[in-house]
C-alpha cells in the first residue's frame, strides 16, 4: 500500500496494483478542483510507475508543473540581478575534464568554481593556468566530500548561490537558467532534475511536506541536482551542534543528509522544484 498525503488531513490510498489511467484521472481532477497538494503528491507516484507510457509521463510532469505553479507562483516582478553562483566539485578519480569543459564554456559570468583535488593520483596542475573562473585546491590526505564541501561554505557569503557538482553541467547556459530561477521565484533553495550518462533519466520530485519528504529519505532518495543560498547553510549549521553530515563516509549519504536538513530547515514554501535537467552524473 501507499499512502499520498491530502492537504486537510484526509488520506488517498493507493493500492500497489490500481493501473495508471485512475490516478492519472484523479490528479487531473485534483487540478481541476484546486487540490494542487495532492495533485502533486498523485503525479509523483506515478512517475515512479514502471508500466506508464512515455507520452503520458510527459503530460503527468505537464500536470505536476501546473501544481507547482499554483502552489508557488512566481514573484510579481523578479528583479534582474547577476547573482554570485559558487559552484563546488570535488573529486578523487576521473571524469573532472568533463565537469571542468562544462564549466568553461558557461555563457554566465558571475560564478566561481571551487575545484578540490581530495588527495587523487593524477593532479591536473593545468587547471590554475587555463580557467580564470576555477580555483584548484589539493588536499594532500582525503577529507571526504563533505568535509571539503563544509570547509568551502564556511568561507562563502550569505547570499552566495551554492552549486555542489558530481558530474558535469548539461548546457552552456545552466548558471544562467539556475540565476533567473531564483530571480524568478526569490527562493532558498532549488533542486531539480538530472540524467545519467547512459541517458536515463535521474527522477527527483518535488517536496511539499515533512511527511513525504521524511518517506523519501528513509527510501535512500537524494534530491539532485540541489542548489541554496549559502546563507540556509550558515544558519542551520548555527542551531545544529550534530552536523550528521560530516560523518557520513559515503558521498551519498552526506548528500542526502545535508539536503535534507537544509530542506527541512529552510522550510517548504522557501524551496522551489525545478523540471530543467542541469547535470549528468
Amino acid at each position: 500500500m501507499f499512502t499520498l498525503p491530502d492537504p486537510n488531513d484526509a488520506e488517498l490510498t493507493v493500492n500497489a496494483g490500481t493501473h495508471w489511467h485512475s490516478l492519472y484521472k484523479q490528479a487531473q481532477y485534483c487540478l481541476e478542483t484546486g487540490q494542487y497538494d495532492l495533485a502533486v503528491a498523485i503525479n509523483n507516484y506515478l512517475l515512479f510507475q514502471s508500466d506508464i507510457p512515455n507520452d503520458v509521463a510527459a503530460q503527468v510532469i505537464c500536470n505536476r508543473e501546473l501544481s507547482l505553479e499554483a502552489l508557488y507562483p512566481k514573484v510579481p516582478q523578479s528583479l534582474a540581478i547577476s547573482n554570485r553562483i559558487k559552484v563546488f566539485v570535488s573529486f578523487r578519480s576521473s571524469g573532472l575534464v568533463e565537469c571542468i569543459d562544462s564549466l568553461q564554456f558557461q555563457d554566465y559570468e558571475n560564478f566561481q568554481a571551487y575545484v578540490v583535488d581530495d588527495a587523487s593520483s593524477d593532479y591536473p596542475q593545468s587547471i590554475r593556468q587555463e580557467y580564470t573562473h576555477i580555483t584548484l585546491k589539493r588536499n594532500e590526505t582525503p577529507l571526504g566530500w563533505s568535509a571539503s564541501l563544509h570547509e568551502f561554505l564556511t568561507q562563502c557569503d550569505p547570499d552566495d548561490i551554492v552549486f555542489p557538482i558530481d558530474g558535469r553541467l548539461v548546457y552552456c547556459d545552466a548558471l544562467r537558467i539556475v540565476n533567473e530561477f531564483f530571480n524568478s521565484y526569490n527562493c532558498s533553495v532549488m533542486y531539480g532534475q538530472y540524467r545519467f550518462s547512459s541517458g536515463d533519466l535521474g527522477l527527483t520530485v518535488p517536496i511539499t511536506n515533512r511527511e513525504f519528504s521524511a518517506a523519501l529519505r528513509e527510501a535512500c532518495h537524494t534530491p539532485l541536482p540541489f542548489i541554496f543560498r549559502c546563507h540556509v547553510y550558515h544558519d542551520l549549521v548555527s542551531r545544529n551542534s550534530e552536523l550528521s553530515w560530516l560523518s557520513c563516509s559515503e558521498q551519498e549519504a552526506a548528500d542526502r543528509a545535508l539536503y535534507y536538513a537544509l530542506l527541512d530547515h529552510c522550510g517548504f514554501k522557501r524551496a522551489r522544484f525545478s523540471n530543467q535537467i542541469l547535470t549528468i552524473t
